[in-house]
């Protein structure tokens, strides 16, 4: 097999990384699981909500994700247990054996979810109606000085696995791909010129490489799970309204915060769109992909 390009989107286990970077090891553990399932059952709150409760050793997530759903009038929904399972100062980062694909017991994180409820959701009732439900060590890796070597690059996870946090991950993953292909399109009459192609690539590593890495550390730190913990801290025993807990001002200045790491400030997300447009424009598409 031949090729002009090779992109290393293969995972948080990635090959080419590890080739890259023989010494690097295995992804680093958080200390944390995740437990992951998905069920349809009747909508909740506004039947568009989501579900984000807990603190940084003990944590519950729901969204639904399904339109067609909506319209029969119920919600598929998307839900994330979290629980601790190994001491955040224990200093063994190597993450348990699990088969991401296996499907595990209940009994294995549902017990300490049994008296949850938020939102109209009952947790351990969720998690009994869930047939199918897969295990996570919840990991990232350190940053690294280049994903560009020639005209190999890493792309996703195998570039900047990150805690799924602050609605990242895929997100970035999408972002790399719409980058690393503007690019490619810069030299779509070029591409055969010498050293064109490698330039390419580094134009797209010099872009992603400083902002994912800001996100993976920031995720590392809870990222805007943080106010969680901060309510977790100063009213263990529970609170009627938050900002008698944590003021509005601080809420605000946490989300602020992550959103200018992230890139989803306003003005960097309008002048995504735009930027969209204009790619899709470049290739005869509308920015949903439907030809014109």
């Amino acid at each position: 097999m031949t090729g002009a390009v090779l992109i290393a989107a293969d995972g948080i286990n990635s090959t080419a990384r590890r080739v890259l970077y023989p010494k690097e090891g295995p992804p680093r553990f958080s200390g944390r699981m995740l437990w992951r399932g998905c069920v349809e059952r009747e909508p909740y709150l506004t039947g568009a909500s989501m579900v984000w409760a807990g603190h940084a050793n003990q944590k519950f997530i729901a969204y639904p994700i399904s339109g067609r759903a909506a319209r029969r009038g119920t919600s598929l929904v998307n839900w994330i247990a979290e629980l601790r399972v190994r001491d955040e100062n224990d200093p063994d980062l190597t993450p348990p054996p699990t088969d991401w694909t296996k499907r595990v017991p209940k009994e294995r994180f549902a017990g300490p979810f049994e008296k949850w409820s938020c939102g109209g959701l009952k947790m351990a009732e969720l998690i009994e109606s869930t047939e199918n439900v897969f295990e996570f060590p919840m990991c990232d890796r350190d940053p690294v000085d280049r994903w560009t070597f020639g005209r190999l690059t890493l792309l996703g996870d195998a570039a900047h696995a990150m805690y799924p946090i602050g609605s990242n991950g895929a997100t970035q993953a999408i972002i790399d791909a719409e980058t690393l292909a503007a690019r490619l399109a810069d030299i779509v009459g070029t591409w055969q010129q010498p050293g064109a192609v490698e330039a390419a690539l580094t134009a797209y590593q010099d872009v992603r490489l400083p902002a994912t890495a800001k996100i993976v550390m920031a995720n590392r730190g809870n990222g805007p799970d943080h106010v969680l913990e901060l309510a977790h801290q100063r009213a263990p025993d529970g609170f009627e309204n938050i900002y008698d807990v944590v003021p509005k001002e601080e809420l605000e200045s946490v989300g602020a915060m992550y959103k200018a790491i992230a890139g989803f400030e306003k003005e960097a997300v309008n002048q995504k769109a735009i930027e969209t447009e204009a790619l899709a424009a470049r290739f005869g598409k509308g920015a949903e992909g439907e030809a014109k």
